[in-house]
């Protein structure tokens, strides 16, 4: 596991920011709940307007598209449709059954190149390690933040 520090995603933002500063786009929309930690401040350095909706791979313990619950985004294009993480692309495909991407662009802190589906905009390749953002590190025993945080500093020497 690698935990991903707050300065890390803060700087992957800015850098997601300056690849998609002149895509066109009307509005940034962030799929919950990974994507509105990064669509959020998107949105406000691109100054567009901010949008949400609800989109999982996953139904109960199976994988199977789950439809988009919450949210609606109130235009059917120009949308700049944000994830923290795109590792098989099932929400995206989940997203573009639902609602149709075409006239929208992807984008997505971190894309696995093994993955079936490549955003428009991505800010870095995922790692071969399994990612913990900041806002999962509550999901994890203390023992375990504490031992990846560990071998995160360890890595650096």
């Amino acid at each position: 596991m690698l935990l991903i520090s707050q300065d890390k995603v803060d700087d992957l933002i800015y850098k997601l920011a300056k690849r998609t500063l002149h895509s066109g786009m009307l509005r940034v929309v962030g799929v919950e709940n990974g994507g509105l930690n990064i669509s959020v401040p998107l949105a406000k350095l691109l100054g567009l307007p901010h949008e949400s909706i609800y989109a999982s791979r996953y139904c109960g313990s199976g994988k199977r598209p789950y439809p988009i619950t919450r949210g609606k985004i109130s235009s059917p294009t120009g949308n700049l449709i944000v994830d923290d993480l795109v590792d098989e692309g099932g929400t995206f495909r989940v997203i573009d059954l639902y609602l149709g991407l075409a006239g929208n662009k992807t984008a997505a802190l971190f894309w696995n190149p093994q993955s079936n589906w490549e955003p428009d905009f991505y800010a870095a390749e995922k790692p071969e390690s399994w990612l913990v953002f900041p806002w999962e590190v509550g999901m994890f025993p203390l023992d375990i933040v504490t031992t990846m945080k560990e071998e995160n500093c360890a890595n650096r020497k």
